[in-house]
């Protein structure tokens, strides 16, 4: 997924750049390092099968999550941390968390392809080009191909979630011994052995997102030769300093 930088000068499209990162809302390293104790933490708990682990990463999750309305001091937010702090102990006490954490990465591919879909749909605006235009305006938008490429990139990043949302959905079924089916005693026609495929859903299936947002810089440049760009660390930064702005403004009324 990738989108444009505003540029200081709209009558120069040639002169793309990124905003600093100290205009980022305060508080957004601290849900950077929350998601990435969960990252780790979760890969350690399916990797040793510690429920203390998959707990720690949960509550990482969940601080991630909630941590712009803890922030803003919702009383929403302030109620519902403890109540589902609640719940993760008591599945963690059960030993069920770690597999409950298994379907994760599933859910988490499955959310996003649907956020990337249904912007396909006719009368929605592609939610690439919703990035574009939010953050560049409406001018990038209307430069030769980029309309296009954007929802040819929203159709390409929809197609890859859903498909590593089912092969996750599979992992999560059939691996042995920590899929559901496993767990539950069930006998499966198909095993997957071995961790490897653990490692995939706790870390590969993110390294080919990650993958899939570097090789799309190049195939941009060529696509898109006569159109100025930034580069993709430049452009992950500006998604990740933005984001809940771009979400928010999405829940009001985006594609």
């Amino acid at each position: 997924m990738s989108v444009e930088r505003a540029r200081p000068d709209a009558g120069n499209p040639a002169s793309p750049s990124v905003l600093p990162a100290s205009q980022a809302a305060p508080g957004r390293s601290w849900m950077i390092a929350c998601v990435a104790t969960y990252a780790v933490l979760a890969f350690a708990g399916a990797m040793t099968h510690r429920q203390w682990l998959s707990l720690l990463a949960m509550l990482s999750l969940l601080t991630a999550v909630l941590f712009p309305a803890l922030l803003a001091r919702r009383t929403p937010a302030y109620i519902a941390w403890p109540v589902l702090a609640a719940v993760l102990v008591w599945l963690a006490a059960r030993g069920w968390l770690t597999t409950s954490m298994d379907a994760l990465p599933a859910l988490i591919n499955l959310a996003i392809a649907w956020l990337f879909g249904r912007t396909l749909l006719r009368g929605h605006q592609p939610l690439i080009a919703y990035f574009i235009a939010t953050i560049e305006g409406g001018d990038r938008l209307a430069l030769p191909g980029v309309a296009r490429y954007a929802r040819g990139l929203t159709v390409f990043w929809t197609g890859l979630l859903a498909v590593q949302a089912l092969l996750l959905s599979l992992v999560f079924c059939f691996a042995a011994p920590e899929g559901l089916l496993a767990t539950l005693g069930v006998a499966v026609p198909i095993r997957l052995e071995g961790g490897i495929f653990m490692a995939y859903a706790h870390v590969g299936c993110y390294l080919v997102i990650a993958a899939a947002f570097l090789v799309e810089y190049p195939v941009r440049r060529v696509l898109l030769r006569d159109v100025p760009h930034v580069g993709p660390v430049d452009m992950a930064t500006q998604l990740a300093l933005r984001w809940p702005e771009l979400l928010s403004n999405w829940r009001r009324g985006g594609p």
